[in-house]
């Protein structure tokens, strides 16, 4: 038995040493939404020594609003910017002798590029330019898994924020949106692996198909609950592992 534990981080807003100690996966910010050469640098060398698989964040180069206000931008101009991101973490990564496995975007733009055609395809194309071989960690569209064809689309289990009863997360403006309990998102962590399924806020049991775990690193509760879920991982007999790891 294996999984993948992710979280977002380098955006400088929680303790990311704790958090790179439990994951197997980073989405690492690329300057755009937040980060900067300093969180870039450290990040990389933490897991370059941990051993963990690193993806470039890639968002909206909007960092007054976090990335997370939906933008219309035209698509060359988002996919340049997409590139400028992603060749970023690359060259950066280089120089500790490991590669960019996977881009997952952030905020706005994760839920745009599942709808939006012009959007997905600037985010298709920029992953294209940097290396086809890169993966995409997306939300469930088959829009964009038409368009990304044949670039693997990879999803994620969302354990410290609440879904709707159709799929959907609850959006942040609702006092609902996060799970603010580590008990509680460890119990739905082993309830969907267990079940494949998590209580939505409507009370219904809602099928989630998913290849990694993720964590928010700027939640507040997000150290505790990162050890919180890596030891229920293990206690319950998980290799704890990115998705592309023999």
């Amino acid at each position: 038995m294996r999984i993948d534990l992710n979280a977002d981080l380098g955006e400088e807003r929680g303790d990311d040493a704790a958090i790179f100690r439990c994951v197997s996966s980073a989405s690492i910010a690329c300057g755009a939404h937040a980060g900067g050469a300093r969180s870039i640098d450290a990040s990389l060398a933490i897991a370059a020594e941990r051993g963990v698989t690193v993806g470039a964040h890639v968002g909206y180069e909007d960092r007054e609003n976090f990335g997370r206000n939906p933008m219309t931008v035209r698509r060359a101009v988002l996919t340049e910017s997409i590139v400028r991101q992603i060749s970023r973490l690359q060259d950066e990564a280089a120089r500790y002798g490991i590669a960019v496995k996977y881009v997952k975007p952030h905020g706005a733009l994760y839920f745009r590029v599942a709808t939006d055609k012009s959007q997905a395809r600037s985010l298709v194309d920029a992953v294209r330019s940097c290396d086809p071989a890169l993966e995409l960690v997306v939300p469930h569209s088959q829009l964009l898994t038409d368009i990304a064809s044949p670039l693997a689309c990879r999803h994620e289990f969302f354990a410290d924020r609440s879904y709707h009863f159709d799929g959907g997360l609850v959006p942040r403006s609702d006092p609902r949106a996060y799970v603010d309990d580590v008990p509680e998102i460890v119990a739905r962590t082993r309830e969907w692996l267990r079940t494949g399924q998590v209580q939505s806020v409507e009370g219904q049991g809602i099928g989630i198909e998913a290849d990694s775990i993720c964590l928010h690193g700027d939640s507040p509760l997000a150290v505790k609950a990162a050890r919180g879920v890596r030891a229920a991982l293990r206690a319950d007999g998980y290799r704890v592992v990115n998705w592309m790891v023999p």
